[in-house]
């Protein structure tokens, strides 16, 4: 078992996607396809900040997909996954405290039916703020918005 001291957070690279896609597919019903993490690597997108937990080697056991539209808008986590083997460990937890990330407002949806997500925003923290009905384009169910925001210390 890795440490999270062991593990090395950094921006995703093009060469990370095949891992993450892998990740993806183990962690969710809808998954995302490769197309939609090219795409997040090709320049169309600003203001997103892409991050993966990666062993010094290389092996990814961890990403995260940040969105920020504008300056006044919130640091949207718009996706997050841990590999399987690699759960409960704190990777999810190292990549939504990044100090990159601290002292903006942050927000994430979350689909009603995932109970371990929300659980592990409530440990951090997070808190349900509001209902979406409806948001996902492959299901009929609502998500649970949570906000939290991260204070820096000097």
């Amino acid at each position: 078992m890795k440490t999270v001291a062991q593990l090395k957070i950094r921006r995703m690279q093009y060469e990370d996607i095949q891992q993450v896609v892998e990740i993806e597919q183990a962690s969710f019903p809808h998954p995302w396809d490769r197309q939609n993490f090219d795409e997040l690597l090709t320049g169309k997108t600003r203001g997103r900040v892409l991050s993966v937990a990666a062993t010094p080697d290389g092996k990814v056991l961890a990403y995260a997909v940040w969105e920020r539209k504008s300056l006044n808008d919130p640091m949207r986590l718009l996706n997050l996954a841990v590999h399987p083997s690699h759960r409960r460990q704190g990777l999810g937890a190292c990549l939504i405290g990044r100090p990159g990330l601290k002292g903006y407002p942050l927000v994430a949806d979350v689909i009603e039916t995932n109970v371990p997500a929300q659980l592990f925003l409530r440990r951090l923290g997070w808190r349900c703020t509001e209902i979406i009905y409806q948001p996902y384009d492959k299901s009929d169910r609502d998500a649970l918005r949570f906000k939290a925001q991260y204070v820096t210390q000097d």
